[in-house]
């Protein structure tokens, strides 16, 4: 049976039998409401990517490059994002139930704070060091009066 892929626009993604997309080079793709439920992206780059209402349910994500992607209100439940390259990624909203995060590299990744608990305790401990930290920060700068002084990400 031949599957046909379409974003929200109707704009034909992806066409035929295979639901094997191992490292395919999604960059920019708009991807809003599609279904890639049980797909195979291993390796795959979803970067800056609009995955938007996607469903994802039992996708493998593993070892992704996922940056700047959106995944606001997709479903990702049990889907698998083992050792995956998360920078500047938003799931607000996204159903992130049993989904697997272990051994990924997460900077500026936005969940929605319910969404928490769902992870162990380890990565729950991090995300709060993180938000304790970027508080921090930001009141040091306050005090400082360092508000209008450009801050690279990259430390130089």
């Amino acid at each position: 049976m031949s599957r046909i892929i379409k974003n929200h626009k109707g704009d034909e993604i992806f066409s035929g039998q295979d639901t094997d997309l191992y490292g395919a080079l999604l960059e920019d793709a708009d991807l809003e409401g599609v279904d890639l439920s049980g797909m195979n992206l291993k390796r795959a780059n979803l970067s800056r990517a609009n995955l938007k209402n996607a469903n994802l349910k039992n996708t493998n994500l593993e070892k992704t490059i996922l940056f700047k992607t959106n995944f606001k209100n997709a479903n990702l439940e049990g889907a698998d994002l083992k050792k995956s390259i998360l920078d500047s990624t938003n799931f607000l909203g996204a159903n992130i139930k049993d989904a697997n995060f272990d051994g990924c590299e997460l900077s500026n990744v936005v969940f929605s704070e319910s969404d928490v608990h769902l992870f162990n305790e380890d990565y729950r401990k991090l995300i709060e060091k993180i938000t304790e930290m970027s508080k921090e920060l930001e009141h040091l700068k306050n005090r400082l009066g360092l508000n209008d002084f450009f801050f690279p990400e990259d430390g130089l």
